[in-house]
């Protein structure tokens, strides 16, 4: 007979106190590498939602958002640990591969289940198959319970497996669709519908459509901040620093008190109460929970200027890299480059400089100049340039009036074009070389300017088809027959015009960054309306798009573009010779006449040549056919 007391007071007798995510943590988890027990203290953003992973009666799922290398691993061990010893149950840990599965379960998982929770995988002992990818892939817990290694990619490692807890780590990294069967982020959560139990999801975000960004926005849609003195919650976002003075600075939106980085972490941390007033809710009246975390909070090893520079680092590199800044490093969305809208005002106020033409500064290498021709005026902007091309100097900006047909404008050009300059060591400096536009307005004008001066040079725009063919910024040349009683020939340079504004968009934002890549004095023609046609055009779905007749006008976009163009030609032709273009021209010139004077000499020197006595004793058969071959007529 069965002894019915025995049989109840057994599990009640060897239950241990239930306790939180966070308790379990703080007095069980010893970490391997300090030996010491784990502690929220380097990451409290991390303490509530690992209080409400364990409230089963509450919440139905807990989202969080934040940058890699924060501790998301961590917790997702932690809630492993507390679910194997107080409610061992299925469980499906589902990752963006199966090889990236494997390697967590084998590196991570295990030895934690077997060193902290005391669990050495039982299922492995049974296991004669050859095949060990398969015990790494269903470890064995407690009470005949399983975790379940799936990936995202594969369909069938959501069926046939009832799971009471769904852990999805980096579920943007999950493609879209599984073979035609919709979401994977839905199809593994539809696991828990026979149980009442807990669905974790965990990722650095990709874009504002990624799937942590769209749960998120599902949840609570919690922040991370802090308590300003005023008593208000006030988000750290990266983009609400103020790095312009010594000192990074952030301000309160309620009160308008500075804070530097050093008094924000004095303040109390914590998460703004839920701005979804209706968060989703299961067939069990539970909510959905969900936190961001950012970066200024997040690395306490990591200080604001450290992100700044790590920014203005990933911008040099490329679209790319400065993605991944956005995604992994501060945790936030990522908005093409195309989409950022650089503002007139902020952009005249960090690109101001205060040199002069009589003290320009030493980092000036050369100067160019950029002219855009029409039928009634040229626009005109003369250019310093960085050895490197990386900063530009912005000298004067002029407006021409007057047909390019006459002479007066040119004479106009030249007065701006041959204007000397003195550098801060003392060096006078002038225009070097200028591009000047000949696709379209009075063409055969610019073509005998430049038959007349060679640091004149006709260009064309180059603009390619194709969204992913990238043109460059100085293309070929090409040799064209003058016309209008002009004789001769003329070079045109063609240039890669999207190319150019690909590199003036990226330096627009290097300087709102903090990277002063674009300089201009105050006045010389760079007025508001002048930086209004510097961002004139707007890229959208891969193509520069014009402003449209009777809007802000782009021709200082263009002369830009010129100039930039014109000093990647002259850096590369010229200037790393170490001659001038006027001196190659000349060594040029005075080159082809010795040649000249080689092949036709004077008739009289001929003569004299022919009646000089020639002496066949000390000639050699070659000496004497060399003379006859030089003058046949001798």
């Amino acid at each position: 007979m069965i002894d019915e007391s025995r049989l109840y007071s057994i599990p009640i007798l060897c239950r241990k106190p239930l306790c939180d995510v966070c308790e379990w943590a703080e007095t069980r988890h010893y970490l391997k590498q300090t030996s010491q027990l784990y502690s929220y203290e380097p990451t409290p953003f991390f303490r509530e939602p690992c209080h409400y992973m364990s409230d089963l009666s509450g919440t139905s799922c807990v989202v969080i958002k934040t940058p890699a290398q924060s501790g998301k691993s961590l917790s997702i061990m932690n809630f492993l640990g507390w679910m194997a010893e107080f409610y061992p149950s299925n469980t499906l840990l589902v990752l963006d591969s199966k090889t990236q599965g494997l390697k967590l379960s084998q590196n991570r998982i295990r030895p934690f289940l077997r060193e902290i929770c005391g669990i050495n995988n039982p299922n492995n002992t049974r296991n004669k198959s050859p095949d060990k990818s398969n015990s790494v892939a269903n470890i064995g817990l407690r009470s005949g319970a399983n975790l379940y290694i799936a990936s995202a990619k594969s369909a069938s490692d959501s069926k046939s497996t009832p799971a009471r807890f769904v852990l999805l780590d980096e579920v943007d990294a999950y493609p879209n669709d599984i073979n035609g069967e919709g979401d994977p982020v839905t199809l593994f959560t539809q696991r828990l519908k026979r149980f009442r139990g807990m669905a974790v999801m965990t990722s650095t975000p990709t874009t504002a459509e990624g799937a942590i960004t769209a749960n998120w926005k599902l949840g609570t849609a919690q922040t991370w901040g802090v308590v300003c003195e005023c008593g208000q919650w006030m988000p750290v976002k990266y983009d609400d620093i103020d790095f312009t003075g010594t000192v990074p600075t952030i301000h309160c939106p309620h009160c308008g008190v500075v804070y530097s980085e050093d008094d924000v972490k004095e303040l109390n941390h914590c998460y703004n109460a839920p701005t979804n007033d209706d968060p989703l809710k299961d067939d069990f009246g539970r909510i959905r929970r969900s936190y961001e975390i950012t970066a200024p909070l997040c690395h306490s090893f990591v200080s604001w200027e450290s992100l700044k520079r790590q920014e203005i680092a990933a911008l040099s590199l490329g679209e790319n890299s400065y993605k991944s800044f956005r995604n992994t490093v501060l945790g936030e969305c990522y908005t093409p480059k195309e989409e950022i809208q650089v503002e007139v005002p902020e952009l005249m106020r960090l690109s101001q400089a205060s040199y002069t033409h009589d003290c320009l500064p030493f980092d000036i290498a050369f100067i160019v100049c950029g002219v855009d021709t029409h039928d009634k005026c040229l626009y005109c902007e003369t250019v310093g340039f960085s050895e490197d091309l990386k900063r530009m100097f912005g000298l004067r900006y002029d407006v021409l009036v007057g047909d390019p047909d006459e002479k007066e404008v040119w004479q106009q050009f030249y007065d701006i074009f041959n204007a000397v300059y003195t550098r801060e060591d003392g060096k006078l400096m002038r225009s070097a070389f200028a591009f000047v536009d000949s696709g379209g307005h009075r063409t055969n004008s610019v073509y005998a300017q430049h038959y007349r001066n060679r640091r004149i040079m006709p260009v064309k725009g180059m603009v390619s088809n194709s969204k992913n063919a990238a043109d460059p910024l100085v293309g070929k040349q090409q040799k064209l027959k003058m016309n209008g009683g002009l004789k001769g020939r003329c070079t045109v340079q063609f240039v890669g015009v999207n190319a150019g504004k690909d590199e003036l968009s990226n330096a627009e934002l290097l300087t709102i960054a903090g990277d002063k890549r674009l300089n201009y004095l105050k006045g010389y023609g760079y007025n508001p309306e002048y930086f209004k046609g510097l961002l004139s055009e707007k890229k959208i779905d891969g193509k520069w798009i014009a402003p449209q007749k009777g809007h802000t006008h782009n021709e200082p976009l263009d002369c830009r573009v010129y100039a930039m163009a014109c000093a990647s030609y002259y850096l590369n032709k010229y200037y790393l010779t170490g001659l001038d273009s006027e001196e190659v021209e000349m060594a040029k010139k005075s080159k082809k006449q010795e040649e000249i004077k080689d092949t036709e000499k004077p008739v009289e020197q001929v003569e004299e040549e022919v009646k000089k006595p020639v002496s066949d004793k000390h000639e050699s058969k070659d000496e004497r056919s060399e003379k006859v071959k030089k003058f046949p007529h001798w």
